[in-house]
């Protein structure tokens, strides 16, 4: 009886060679993934000051008392830094406990003329920057940015 001398295997040489090219393909994706990860950094960055906005303005409408007052709520970036603060402006014109957060990410930056937005109570209305015309804050990473519009109503667009 004589044995098949049929092979159903890989050689050496085609094993080596799809190692190679899986290996080849791994170096020239882990560029791209570091550029995910910041954008995805930004993204978030965007996010939660857009969600932060939301908040002011829901506050605001909603006649939240602080301290047995009523106010107005506020989110102030500071030009050319990642820090930002949300607080309470009381109608005698003192303002309350502020949150400070700062976004994440080396290279976080906002760019504002007029930096702080202020919604009015119950109405929700944005009452700075200038009358009838959108308010921007400019989120900046790195070379990417985002544009936020506020309008007079309260709207507010990320772009």
């Amino acid at each position: 009886m004589r044995l098949s001398n049929n092979l159903n295997s890989f050689t050496l040489i085609e094993v080596l060679i799809v190692v190679g090219i899986m290996g080849i393909l791994t170096v020239a994706a882990l560029p791209s993934f570091g550029n995910f990860a910041d954008r995805r950094t930004f993204q978030n960055n965007v996010d939660i000051f857009a969600e932060n906005i939301r908040s002011a303005r829901s506050k605001a409408i909603d006649g939240v008392v602080v301290s047995g007052k009523d106010a107005n709520w506020q989110i102030i970036p500071t030009n050319n830094t990642a820090t930002y603060v949300v607080k309470p402006l009381f109608t005698d014109g003192t303002s309350g406990t502020s949150k400070t957060s700062t976004l994440s990410g080396t290279g976080s930056t906002f760019s504002c003329v007029v930096c702080t937005i202020e919604f009015e109570r119950l109405t929700g209305k944005r009452i700075s920057g200038t009358a009838g015309a959108s308010q921007d804050i400019v989120v900046n990473f790195g070379t990417e940015s985002k544009t936020i519009r506020v309008y007079e109503t309260g709207k507010m667009v990320v772009e």
